[in-house]
């Protein structure tokens, strides 16, 4: 019995590891797609694009959990048009940057963040923007370098309020069978839930099946369940605070019917941050960037004001 036993935890032990070797890494063919530049990091080889006029006040869009910096394709017209100097990048892990290279705790996203500023000559105030899981980045980055921040920017921002799914806590938590529980089970609803998004509008072409496609790149799946065991198992309410009390500008944006980061969460910051100025958008969905861009773009220039 106990050999059957130790049989079976090596094979939930390996599957993840099999299935992660027969997926393919981001190949050449996967880089002439995309029109941007590459960085060499400590943490990694990262892919960012600048848009925007050169002179213009830098904004940092800083993605989430799933989905690269592409989730900012219909809204970076409109902030450029506001006379921001945008720049995005993938976190490792995602789009077409390096695959998973130390665990994604706050610390490791902060370093990241702060080692492609330096790589870009990038001084001066910023104004950054962050959605879920990004708004946790930017926030512990403006907790740990205030007098670089000018505003911060969150768009239905993890850290705060999370409605987080019994199986996606049980792979967050467990070692090695929460991995195999990644690969079999999480899997599997994300993609459901990304099939699901075809009938919902969408503004970026062909976002889903990018998302779809993800799912079967090498060190995809290990990047999230990094991050899901990592910054996103803290809530920020020391760092939100600190922000309130040091007087840093903060606009916050929700999804009315978001059932991922619900827009009760305004409620908790307004606890944590009196002086944060917060936005709700009627019918969007955790998705808004890209089913609601126009409106989130209002609700960027009402909490921010003149770039």
């Amino acid at each position: 019995m106990f050999g059957v036993l130790v049989v079976l935890l090596l094979l939930v032990a390996l599957f993840p590891v099999v299935r992660e070797w027969q997926r393919a890494p981001v190949g050449k063919a996967d880089l002439e797609k995309f029109d941007g530049n590459f960085a060499a990091l400590p943490q990694g080889r990262t892919y960012f694009k600048w848009d925007g006029p050169k002179d213009g006040p830098v904004l940092v869009a800083v993605h989430g959990l799933t989905t690269p910096s592409y989730v900012f394709d219909a809204i970076t017209p409109g902030l450029v048009a506001m006379g921001y100097r945008v720049m995005r990048y993938d976190h490792i892990g995602r789009g077409v940057s390096d695959p998973l290279s130390a665990p994604q705790d706050a610390q490791f996203f902060v370093s990241h963040l702060k080692a492609l500023l330096a790589d870009q000559d990038v001084s001066g105030d910023l104004t950054l923007l962050g959605y879920s899981m990004g708004g946790s980045v930017i926030t512990a980055f403006a907790a740990a370098q205030p007098e670089r921040i000018k505003h911060l920017i969150l768009l239905a921002p993890a850290g705060i309020d999370f409605n987080e799914t019994s199986s996606a806590r049980l792979a967050r938590t467990f070692p090695i069978f929460g991995d195999w529980w990644m690969e079999v089970v999480v899997r599997h609803t994300m993609t459901k839930a990304l099939m699901g998004e075809r009938h919902n509008r969408i503004e970026v072409g062909g976002i889903v099946d990018k998302q779809l496609d993800a799912l079967n790149q090498r060190g995809y799946l290990r990047a999230v369940l990094s991050s899901m065991r990592g910054i996103l198992a803290d809530r920020q309410q020391d760092a939100h605070e600190r922000l309130g009390q040091m007087g840093i500008p903060v606009t916050a944006i929700w999804g009315e019917a978001d059932n991922i980061i619900p827009s009760s969460g305004a409620e908790t910051l307004s606890k944590w941050n009196l002086d944060a100025k917060q936005e709700i958008i009627s019918g969007a969905g955790h998705e808004l960037p890209y089913t609601h861009p126009k409106a989130a773009l209002t609700a960027i220039k009402i909490g921010v004001g003149p770039s």
